[in-house]
């Protein structure tokens, strides 16, 4: 049996890269809301909450390429898998988003009711909904490069990406 240490070490590399995504994403976002709105200021909260975000959306990522349905097109065109995992990826992440809002009602110090007559009463689909298009986006992003660098390899990802393409005499 593997141990504790070498699996959370394991766990955290896999994490890493859909979380870096996604903290920078997610803090562009903060910093576009409040370049939009100076009257709110810069706020510590939000970022935080982004950073948080972008650690719930990694440990989604991680659940879905775990589950045995994930990679269900894979001798298809990449729009195949890229489609199919950006919505797993989507569902699990409302999920996750359900249950934390479920959470925060539960520990309420009032008890799970009122804590959920609360979330309720400062629940606003239009934010739900804007939060979910844009995961839509970011999902559609991050899987399609993903799918890519898996098809053509990571290494030549890289190389595309960060090496000098040689001309051509």
């Amino acid at each position: 049996m593997k141990h504790i240490g070498a699996v959370i070490l394991h766990e955290g590399r896999l994490m890493l890269v859909p979380t870096i995504f996604f903290f920078v994403c997610f803090n562009v976002l903060v910093l576009t809301i409040t370049f939009m709105d100076p009257a709110r200021g810069f706020s510590i909260v939000s970022h935080g909450a982004a950073t948080v975000g972008a650690l719930i959306v990694g440990k989604a990522v991680l659940i879905a390429d775990k589950l045995p349905f994930f990679n269900r097109y894979p001798h298809k065109p990449l729009i195949y898998n890229t489609l199919w995992k950006a919505a797993l990826y989507i569902a699990i992440t409302t999920l996750i988003r359900i249950a934390e809002a479920l959470l925060s009602a539960a520990t309420n110090e009032y008890g799970f009711a009122t804590g959920v007559a609360e979330e309720a009463a400062h629940f606003t689909w239009g934010r739900f909904a804007a939060i979910q298009m844009w995961l839509a986006i970011l999902f559609l992003v991050y899987t399609g490069f993903r799918e890519l660098a898996n098809q053509i390899g990571p290494q030549r990802m890289r190389a595309m990406f960060f090496t000098t393409p040689e001309r051509g005499a």
